[in-house]
């Protein structure tokens, strides 16, 4: 914190400035949290979904001595496509939340099993995964305060229509959901040179593909003309 002591006087000609204090802030920790990713139609789980898990565990604990040092994994499996019911929800890395540092869990949801477009509904679906979040006790443990704890959930593709309707589900229960993050359409993001660097557009080769990747771009994605 940063604070202007007034404390200027005059004395003659002399002149004294204001005097600058600095207190640093008490230690703070931020909430603790719950993030659930998950993919869309799939015909195996894939790994992407691990992978962001990590990247989330990283941004939620930097400075950690491994990913998942201070931070809960936990994996979610949906499956039996007649009756969705989640047959797995387990631990795989990290401490148990009530006494890791962070209190932080992130959850790899799997319904690859229960994903064709002939089979249940993502409604259907959404609402089993909300019964075992709500179900989910000491025994994997999570506090009894798991449910009031600030919700993230991702999905991509059909998984954005599965998160919205578990958002609906939770809210019913009781439980909102503070960020939802549908990943409709979302691919990895190519990068381009342009010889010239910032003055690219003094060379006519370079203007030319800007240009043309710009138009790709607009007609692929934007549907522009």
């Amino acid at each position: 914190m940063l604070a202007v002591v007034p404390a200027r006087r005059e004395t003659g000609r002399v002149m004294f400035p204001l005097r600058t204090a600095i207190d640093s802030l008490e230690p703070r920790t931020l909430f603790a949290g719950i993030t659930l990713v998950t993919h869309g139609l799939e015909s195996t789980f894939p790994t992407w979904v691990d992978r962001m898990a990590e990247d989330v565990a990283r941004r939620i604990d930097p400075q950690g001595a491994s990913t998942w040092a201070n931070v809960s994994h936990y994996r979610m499996q949906v499956t039996n496509p007649s009756a969705p019911v989640v047959t797995t929800f387990t631990r795989t890395e990290g401490p148990a939340p009530n006494v890791s540092s962070t209190g932080e869990i992130v959850i790899s949801l799997d319904w690859v099993p229960v994903d064709s477009l002939s089979g249940p509904s993502t409604g259907t679906i959404a609402q089993a995964v909300a019964n075992a979040l709500f179900a989910a006790g000491p025994s994997l443990g999570f506090g009894g305060e798991l449910m009031e704890l600030p919700i993230h959930l991702l999905g991509h593709s059909r998984g954005g229509s599965l998160i919205t309707a578990l958002a609906a589900d939770l809210g019913v229960k009781g439980a909102w959901v503070d960020q939802l993050s549908p990943l409709e359409g979302a691919r990895p993001v190519e990068l381009k040179l342009y010889r010239g660097g910032h003055m690219m557009y003094l060379r006519p080769t370079s203007r030319r593909a800007f240009t043309e990747d710009a138009r790709s771009f607009y007609r692929s994605v934007l549907k522009g003309p």
